[in-house]
């Protein structure tokens, strides 16, 4: 089940539950853009699914948390 609340941050939540959420977001842009007719309309489909990233944590937190939870040391 894909965890849902405005104030849950990236940490709150599994490595299970971000794939499912990643996997969710593909497929509803794919269906949007299959359903889309005019390509400048895909494109711009295609663009959207891109932002900014929102962390309250330093650039060397996220950094340090990179590297703490790579699979491959």
């Amino acid at each position: 089940m894909i965890p849902q609340s405005e104030n849950m941050t990236i940490k709150d939540v599994t490595l299970k539950e971000l794939e499912q959420i990643i996997e969710s977001v593909i497929e509803s842009k794919q269906k949007e853009m299959s359903e889309s007719k005019n390509k400048e309309e895909q494109y711009k489909t295609f663009l959207e699914t891109f932002g900014k990233w929102e962390d309250d944590r330093t650039t060397e937190e996220i950094i340090a948390s990179i590297y703490d939870n790579r699979n491959c040391k």
